[in-house]
């Protein structure tokens, strides 16, 4: 059973870990830190039944506008269902806060993320053309809400 929860000080190490796995511009712990401190900003974890972290949802809120910022899963644990609950969390607690409208950016290439995100009713709103770096690549702008 996978249980999602807000991040905590002792899960900063495996998604520091997760960050440099995954992203060609990872955040620092330092950022990561100061994401558990920042009151517009939601550092939530999924975990498996031994408390291992196997993704994180990094999202902000201001001005009742979400913004989704990081969404990671580990490779292993990957084609699971992980990203959409920890998506599904997200959404869930923006509503909650009277937030509807949420947005985001993904690379061009991220062909399994751009599914998943139509998949759960985000739109395609345009580019921003090289945006990414290490490789430069454009993002897909999307909308939910």
């Amino acid at each position: 059973m996978i249980g999602i929860r807000e991040a905590q000080k002792e899960d900063l190490d495996s998604i520091a870990i997760m960050e440099k796995e995954i992203f060609s511009d990872p955040y620092s712990k330092e950022v990561l830190d100061s994401g558990l401190e920042n009151e517009f900003e939601t550092i939530a974890v999924a975990l498996d039944e031994s408390g291992n972290v196997l993704g994180y949802v990094i999202f902000q809120d201001v001005a009742h506008e979400g913004e989704l910022l990081r969404i990671a899963v580990k490779n292993e644990a990957r084609k699971n269902g992980v990203g959409e609950m920890l998506l599904h969390y997200m959404v869930e607690e923006l509503h909650s806060k009277n937030t509807d409208v949420i947005f985001l950016e993904v690379r061009a290439s991220n062909e399994p993320a751009l599914n998943m995100y139509e998949k759960n009713e985000f739109q395609i709103m345009g580019t921003r053309k090289g945006y990414y770096k290490n490789p430069v690549e454009d993002a897909v702008i999307m909308k939910r809400g």
